[in-house]
């Protein structure tokens, strides 16, 4: 039965796994809230924080820099400990920490390094477990239709999200992006659920 195999992700297609397109959605989600932090984060660091290019320059670097260092041990560290999507609720989880820490914190430079931490730690959680999902989902004959859906959930993000961010900041001010953010990492936690 081809239905029964599409929920498996043995189908012939992505397009017809139901399971898999809810993940897409809730990946795009993802994306987007975590694309919100990071491209509203230069704008809050200049304006609300005060911090000068140089200083918010090295805060957004260690993104990078706990990444090169921590991500490969971190993943390999918790393999097979625990299921997939456990650690994709954790990281969820930590994105939507480093929205809290700025929703409820003071302004200060120590805040904006602890923010940091805790997006970077979500998307080292997540990304590589929804990329791992996927990629066990799909076989050899509809890789490719797996990989491009998440490549667009991806690409779909980095489009908005600066739209949506920038349109909030306009709008309503950075406390609605962090609630925003907050909020859309809280209903992706419980669809992952």
């Amino acid at each position: 039965d081809v239905a029964a195999e599409d929920d498996t992700g043995d189908g012939a297609t992505a397009w017809r796994d139901k399971p898999y397109l809810f993940f897409i959605l809730l990946s795009t989600l993802f994306a987007i809230s975590f694309n919100l932090d990071s491209t509203a984060l230069p704008l809050f660091y200049k304006e609300v924080v005060g911090l000068g290019e140089r200083q918010f320059g090295w805060i957004l670097s260690l993104n990078g820099i706990m990444i090169a260092c921590m991500e490969m041990v971190l993943v390999y560290s918790m393999e097979g400990r625990r299921s997939d999507l456990y650690y994709v609720r954790s990281g969820v989880i930590l994105l939507a920490l480093s929205f809290v820490v700025l929703l409820l914190l003071p302004h200060l430079q120590w805040v904006m390094v602890l923010n940091m931490v805790l997006m970077t730690l979500g998307e080292m959680m997540a990304i590589p477990y929804m990329n791992t999902f996927w990629v066990n989902r799909s076989k050899d004959h509809n890789r490719g239709d797996y990989a491009g859906l998440w490549t667009m959930s991806w690409s779909l993000a980095n489009i908005t999200a600066p739209l949506i961010g920038t349109q909030v900041i306009k709008h309503l001010g950075f406390d609605a992006v962090w609630m925003t953010g907050m909020g859309i990492c809280l209903a992706i936690f419980f669809g992952f659920l």
